[in-house]
């Protein structure tokens, strides 16, 4: 066990406990450093990170204190953009109120901050093993930017209507597209935050959706929630998609799933090295797969066997999601498979989406060990992506 492993993260959180549990036995050290403590300036990386130490930089979910520092990151960059940002002033006086989105735009751009503090810092530390790509994190954390990426490398991705500002602008082009169907993401949301699945004739409208509002005093807050809601009148879902819309969106025609056993389903594929090593088949009774949403998981075996050939095709398109992030160790890929089976299209890929509890590869190995055994591998052979 000759590795320090280096875990940037929420102490509290799941993920990392997850990690120090799974991985504890296979490291001679592991060493949590706090977002919190970090991003607050009370410590440095180089006081944690040793020589051919392993860095593995985790989701900052679940903190509010957190939160409202990604919040503070993000201001200025948001005010120079001439969007709507929360000042330093409302930042303090922030209450945790279960579920609220807050300002994905702004939390996008302190994120950013905070990456390129941890890329500033990790320079000044001795030699090391980096899991993930930083310059790939703030990628994926951009719906919009990843589809280009993939659109341009030929992988199967939904369309997109453009920049949609408002209900009536989304309308206009969903004429102009003859796109009867689209679903409605936060640009930098995650998680079916925000989201909204929306379909019309012209003269019936019906809205699906995991996001509430609430109105406080002239302000219409925005939360997540684990209830799907289903919208049939028009004006109030022009108010929501209007108050989303504040925010930069990101609108794709909508793909639908396959169905077995009654549900619709989709895939999470974890790829670990450019290769898909964990699957995770999602089934729901509505168009929202999302495990955090109560949802269940079914066979894959079962599914591998409707597919036939097309399995394979499907994890050659994972392969070719995970070269447009060669420099990362791994990736989570979101699949939907099309009625029939025989088709397939890539809906997002996640820098942590390898969150998969009670899930093994064939050799028996939960996701993270399987990505200690590839890097050590890697370190190895003196792979030259996976260092610093």
């Amino acid at each position: 066990m000759p590795h320090n492993l280096v875990i940037i993260g929420n102490p509290d959180s799941r993920r990392v406990s997850l990690l120090c549990d799974r991985l504890q036995d296979r490291v001679s050290q592991i060493r949590v450093v706090p977002y919190k403590l970090l991003l607050g300036g009370h410590c440095q990386l180089k006081d944690f990170v040793t020589p051919d130490s392993i860095v593995r930089i985790e989701s900052p979910e679940r903190d509010f204190e957190v939160e409202k520092l990604l919040l503070w990151y993000g201001m200025s960059a948001t005010a120079s953009l001439h969007m709507d940002f929360l000042s330093e002033a409302e930042i303090s006086s922030l209450e945790f109120s279960k579920g609220r989105i807050l300002n994905p735009n702004q939390w996008y751009r302190g994120w950013l901050g905070a990456l390129e503090l941890l890329r500033a810092q990790l320079t000044e530390c001795p030699p090391h093993h980096c899991i993930n790509s930083i310059d790939d994190i703030i990628l994926m954390y951009d719906k919009t930017r990843t589809a280009e990426l993939l659109r341009s490398n030929e992988i199967p991705v939904p369309k997109t209507l453009g920049d949609i500002d408002n209900f009536a602008t989304l309308r206009d082009k969903m004429t102009e597209s003859r796109c009867s169907s689209v679903f409605i993401k936060l640009r930098y949301g995650s998680g079916a935050s925000g989201a909204v699945a929306y379909r019309t004739n012209g003269s019936n409208h019906v809205a699906s959706t995991t996001t509430d509002l609430a109105r406080e005093g002239n302000d219409v807050l925005l939360f997540n929630s684990r209830k799907i809601r289903t919208l049939n009148d028009v004006d109030e879902i022009a108010l929501l998609i209007n108050r989303l819309a504040t925010f930069d969106l990101h609108v794709e025609r909508w793909i639908p799933k396959a169905g077995l056993h009654g549900h619709v389903f989709d895939l999470r594929v974890l790829t670990i090295a450019e290769q898909p090593t964990h699957f995770v088949m999602r089934q729901s009774k509505s168009t929202f797969t999302n495990l955090h949403l109560l949802n269940s998981r079914a066979d894959v075996e079962r599914l591998i066997q409707e597919m036939g050939s097309a399995w394979q095709e499907l994890l050659d398109t994972c392969r070719s999601v995970a070269g447009c992030f060669s420099n990362s160790l791994h990736n989570g890929i979101d699949v939907v498979v099309h009625p029939g089976f025989k088709q397939h299209t890539v809906l997002e890929v996640n820098a942590f989406g390898d969150l998969l509890n009670d899930v093994t590869c064939s050799r028996g190995h939960d996701p993270y060990t399987a990505e200690l055994i590839a890097i050590e591998q890697l370190i190895a052979g003196k792979t030259s992506a996976s260092e610093t």
